[in-house]
């Protein structure tokens, strides 16, 4: 799941496979976007990778560091990706994505 909040409002209203894009005021200096994969064996070995299109390259974080922070984005349009590996380092193949308008 991701969880975005903006200048301390949750932008969400629903899960992350049930929403498509989010709206961002182009006033916002500073963002950060959560993000959670769920695979109980060993969760502290979970790994993610996310990427903002259009701003950066995939980085991977392990377990302990679930977020991705932005500051002053210029306005567009961005895509916002993150995919997750379990313990024994399989990613799921297709990453969850999120537009940013």
């Amino acid at each position: 799941m991701v969880n975005e909040v903006v200048g301390g409002k949750r932008l969400l209203k629903k899960s992350i496979l049930e929403t498509r894009e989010i709206k961002i005021n182009h006033r916002i200096k500073l963002f950060s976007i959560g993000f959670s994969g769920l695979h109980y064996v060993a969760p502290e070995q979970n790994q993610y990778a996310y990427k903002l299109e259009g701003f950066d390259d995939w980085t991977t974080v392990n377990a302990s560091s679930r977020f991705a922070s932005y500051s002053n984005l210029k306005p567009g349009k961005y895509r916002f990706m993150v995919k997750a590996s379990n313990n024994s380092g399989v990613w799921n193949e297709e990453p969850i994505s999120l537009k940013l308008l």
